[in-house]
């Protein structure tokens, strides 16, 4: 471990007196001690001392004998070092190297027991080409730990504790401290803080996967940082750090088996070293399948693959596949071309919903690696890559108004249904189901304990959606992203101005001359040309619509972009509201079990496998928001919404249960210090008030004195009056109004 050097000073500054009427004729100097410090994690160090005198007169030869000592145990280091220098009226200036000047150490150890060092400096003979005003040496000391470090002075041949001699060979006077002392200096040991480590908690990965940690670290104090290490022993597989605080641990998981692990990191300084765990879940999976993304124009055919990476064989698939008719046009279902050429049989099969208002479609695919005959099936084999097992042809809705939304196509689970999207063994014997638990309902299926023929649930069905898209949250999909292009309505001749003449000729003259007017963007200038927002670009209808938004006599539509919608639910007793925040085109509920249902609006009902399915939608191109429905008898919902241009949006559920009748429940906790709550229930929407009395029915605090929407409501004390100063402990009283209601209860605070 390399010695840290600290620059330690004791100063020995000669001050200069100086008068308007005579200047000083001795030379002087007094002592300022600097606490010296050691290596704040061994049992010493290396410190300097540097010492630097004024002098009034020039000087040929400078003695001092000095005592060190202490209970640091002092021992010089190394050999005498040091320079002239010229002191100044505000002070001592930076010593020079001056290579006339010889220095040297006598009687370095002194007497036994009494370490008495004699420092001689001494200069060439005079004349000196220069005054030797400034004088300056360094020394080093080891010492062996925290204590105390002394210099004394003591007696030299010469007659005094110290001696100077003048350039013209007589001796210099000089005033010595009192008795002799020079100074004492703690020797302290350097703070020292261990080093603050940064690493991820809890990790989840499959079994195999490269996995990086990432970690890092701040230097608490005292001595930098110097490096990092695992301190734990790795599970299996390889692995390796990279970059300089922060590090990357890349940890190759191969041939790691299914469970939790703890990787413990060290980085440490020169004193200490900080340890931080990150826990790892290793997950085996039989295998990996998503549906691809795609993008695509309005209008356009697009081929959307279906993707698998194996880790076992498989011999045969289930899959199921839902997808927007409206939107997404199919076209049919290609083999794909990493589906072994041996394969045998694959199909598949559309599956309309057979409920009312339903907008989803299925597909079914079904594939077998060996029909039982007299040719041999190929199955599908462990890859490291995914391999397309199957193309989904579809031709996307001529509407310009789905550029830029994400048409979902997505893998769907019935609830009770438990082979679908299900893989099997080459035997059979197997079948490899979901391994997320909303995919495979375990207690619809309770199956994956049988031994012969066992349901494994380790298939990984990717959440594949893209950026910005309006997957359902836990939702396995991909689907297609529409346009590439940004849609700016108005602006044809893209110059980003809007409905200026320019635009107007251009888009009169594709009725002359057709498409080929369009020379900068073609796909992005005739989405402009849908003016009036339905969808279809080059209408007559939206060249007159675009004269009269010129003409001032209509106003230009602005582009819709889809957001989280939020669809709100408030039961009190068996009836449930449903209202949203945003414009609709229609929404499609579902709700568990039966009941009844009123609205304003149009919609149709049924039930299907014991769900009431609801769909609520436009009476005209204009939408509809506000309250929704009332339903009796049900609460737990889900819900589909596209809007009024029939494009999908995320919805949000909010649910809000509505007391029947007003309550006031006791504190809790009670007794209590320092705080306690009290829950209120509100039928409707009212004036309320919550107040603290003390025994003799002096009001202590007011709570809360507005108004409050209906619903459950929790209100915190913390033991303070209305003054913010803390109560005495003992007995108080709060009272709640609201409305025509009034209660009083009685709670103990305690120290």
């Amino acid at each position: 471990m390399r010695k840290n050097l600290l620059l330690i000073v004791l100063v020995f500054s000669l001050v200069l007196f100086f008068s308007t009427s005579s200047p000083a004729q001795v030379n002087e100097y007094s002592l300022v001690p600097v606490d010296l410090e050691v290596h704040p994690c061994t049992g010493g160090g290396t410190v300097e001392v540097d010492i630097y005198i004024n002098t009034v007169d020039n000087i040929s030869a400078f003695v001092v004998p000095l005592y060190a000592g202490g209970t640091s145990n002092p021992v010089l280091d190394t050999a005498l070092t040091g320079s002239l220098g010229f002191a100044t009226t505000y002070g001592f200036n930076p010593p020079s190297i001056v290579n006339y000047m010889d220095m040297k150490i006598v009687n370095e150890t002194g007497p036994p027991g009494d370490p008495l060092l004699f420092v001689g400096l001494s200069m060439m003979t005079a004349p000196l080409s220069a005054p030797a005003n400034g004088l300056f040496c360094k020394m080093f000391y080891t010492v062996d730990g925290p204590g105390t470090l002394t210099f004394t002075t003591a007696v030299h041949s010469t007659g005094g504790a110290i001696s100077m001699v003048k350039d013209d060979g007589n001796p210099g006077v000089i005033n010595w401290p009192a008795a002799g002392e020079v100074g004492a200096f703690d020797v302290v040991r350097e703070a020292e803080v261990a080093p603050v480590v940064n690493c991820p908690a809890y990790l989840e990965y499959f079994a195999g996967d490269i996995i990086p940690i990432d970690i890092s670290a701040t230097d608490g104090g005292g001595t930098a940082i110097q490096g990092i290490f695992l301190s734990s022993v790795l599970p299996g597989g390889s692995g390796g750090f990279s970059g300089t605080n922060p590090w990357v641990y890349t940890w190759n998981s191969l041939g790691v088996g299914e469970g939790l692990y703890d990787l413990i990191f060290g980085v440490y300084d020169e004193c200490e070293t900080t340890y931080c765990t990150t826990q790892v879940k290793i997950v085996e999976t039989v295998g990996f399948i998503q549906i691809g993304t795609v993008t695509g124009e309005p209008c356009e055919l697009v081929e959307v693959p279906v993707l698998l990476k194996a880790t076992v064989e498989f011999g045969a698939f289930d899959l199921y596949i839902e997808f927007d008719p409206t939107l997404l046009y199919f076209k049919g279902v290609e083999r794909g071309a990493g589906l072994p050429q041996g394969w045998e049989f694959f199909t598949y099969r559309q599956l309309p919903c057979p409920s009312c208002g339903c907008c989803k479609y299925k597909l079914q695919l079904l594939g077998l690696y060996d029909i039982k005959d007299a040719h041999q099936g190929v199955p599908i084999g462990v890859s490291e890559d995914y391999l397309e097992i199957a193309v989904l042809k579809f031709q996307i809705a001529c509407d310009e108004n789905l550029r830029r939304y994400d048409l979902n196509i997505c893998f769907e689970f019935d609830d009770g249904i438990c082979s679908e999207n299900t893989f099997s063994s080459v035997d059979g014997y197997t079948l490899y189901a979901s391994d997320n638990e909303d995919f495979f309902n375990f207690n619809d299926c309770p199956v994956q304990d049988h031994e012969v023929n066992p349901v494994i649930n380790k298939l990984h069905f990717d959440l594949f959606a893209p950026p910005g898209t309006m997957n359902p949250e836990g939702r396995a999909c991909g689907g297609v992203l529409v346009g590439t292009v940004i849609k700016a309505r108005g602006d044809i001749n893209m110059n980003h101005i809007a409905y200026d003449p320019g635009d107007l000729t251009l888009f009169s003259s594709y009725f002359i001359y057709g498409e080929d007017v369009f020379i900068i963007n073609p796909a992005q200038q005739i989405a402009a040309t849908d003016i009036n927002a339905d969808g279809h670009p080059l209408s007559l209808s939206d060249f007159i619509l675009m004269i009269r938004i010129m003409l001032g006599d209509a106003t230009a539509i602005p582009k819709t972009t889809p957001g989280d919608v939020s669809i709100y639910a408030e039961t009190k007793g068996a009836e449930t509201k449903i209202s949203t925040n945003a414009n609709l085109g229609a929404v499609l509920f579902v709700f568990d079990g039966e009941g009844t249902v009123s609205s304003d609006l149009k919609f149709e009902q049924g039930v299907v496998n014991g769900k009431m399915r609801v769909l609520v939608y436009m009476s005209n191109s204009d939408g509809f928001s506000g309250q929704l429905l009332t339903v009796n008898g049900v609460s737990k919902f889900s819900a589909e919404a596209v809007d009024n241009f029939g494009r999908p949006v995320q919805t949000t559920l909010v649910s809000k249960a509505i007391p029947t009748a007003f309550a006031l429940s006791p504190n809790y906790p009670n007794p209590f210090n320092p705080t306690t709550n009290f829950s209120i229930a509100l039928p409707v929407d009212c004036k309320v008030s919550l107040k603290i009395y003390n025994v003799a029915g002096q009001l202590v605090r007011t709570l809360v004195n507005e108004t409050m929407s209906a619903g459950h409501h929790t209100v915190t004390w913390d033991g303070t009056n209305s003054n913010s100063e803390k109560v005495a402990s003992g007995v108080y009283f709060y009272k709640l109004n609201a409305g025509d209601f009034s209660k009083t209860m009685k709670m103990v605070m305690t120290k």
